[in-house]
């Protein structure tokens, strides 16, 4: 995942781009086939009684998800930390404490608060961007029996003037190496909701082992104070997301 804000973007929009990559052997076999997750890939818009109405990312019938956005802006996606195999399994879900975030967090230091206080069951990340209150992002590690790390720039990754203000963040699988840096780089100084959907769906990228894993779901959401888009695709069955054309629409649109 990567996120993005201010003058880092060419519209200088807060710009979330995400991949999530699952088990391309998971399927089970129903009266019209086999089935796979992806097959059943859905955007779920809440309207909680308390809380932050927000859109989840995710598979029918489940009520957590990978990676999702609140109307106050805040997105999020998270990832297991494969270099650790520090584990707590009486902590909470990453899943879970993701979608606890886009409840009730309204910048992204309520954000951050909430993941660096919260213990969690995996080591894993968050990147995390806030598009409307603070207009800043940030990176997240957790890991059981630790502190929390936290970033809040890595434009210096990338480039030798790093400003303070504007910035970004970026978070991948171990296994793709130097890959995904890579093709941040390559989009660098031309970061927009285009590019940042090229970047989700960039096939040499998302799926490292192409026989254990598929592409199931690729996401970028593009927020301003005038708009929340969702760009999202989900693959079918053995297709993979980055062949399939992305849906899109404007949270901002369907809510009061």
């Amino acid at each position: 995942a990567t996120a993005a804000w201010r003058s880092r973007t060419d519209g200088g929009e807060t710009l979330h781009a995400v991949t999530v990559n699952g088990s391309g052997q998971l399927s089970w076999t129903t009266p019209s086939g086999a089935k796979s997750p992806q097959d059943y890939g859905c955007a779920v818009v809440y309207v909680p009684q308390s809380g932050v109405p927000h859109t989840l990312l995710t598979f029918a019938g489940l009520s957590t998800g990978r990676t999702g956005v609140n109307l106050g802006g805040i997105s999020l996606s998270d990832q297991i930390d494969t270099a650790s195999a520090a584990v707590n399994g009486t902590n909470v879900g990453r899943s879970f404490l993701g979608r606890t975030v886009l409840y009730d967090a309204l910048n992204i230091n309520e954000a951050v608060k909430t993941i660096s206080t919260t213990p969690v069951e995996r080591s894993c990340y968050f990147v995390l961007a806030d598009g409307r209150n603070y207009l800043h992002g940030a990176r997240v590690k957790s890991t059981p029996g630790a502190s929390s790390v936290v970033t809040y720039n890595q434009s210096a990754d990338f480039t030798a003037t790093a400003p303070t203000v504007s910035g970004m963040v970026y978070q991948a699988s171990p296994s793709l190496g130097g890959g995904y840096k890579s093709a941040i780089q390559s989009l660098w100084g031309g970061f927009s909701e285009s590019a940042f959907r090229s970047l989700a769906a960039t096939p040499s990228v998302t799926l490292p082992t192409l026989t254990s894993t598929i592409d199931q779901l690729n996401a970028v959401y593009n927020c301003s104070d005038a708009q929340l888009l969702i760009n999202f695709s989900y693959g079918i069955g053995a297709q993979m997301a980055f062949a399939q054309s992305y849906a899109t629409f404007d949270m901002q649109k369907l809510l009061p």
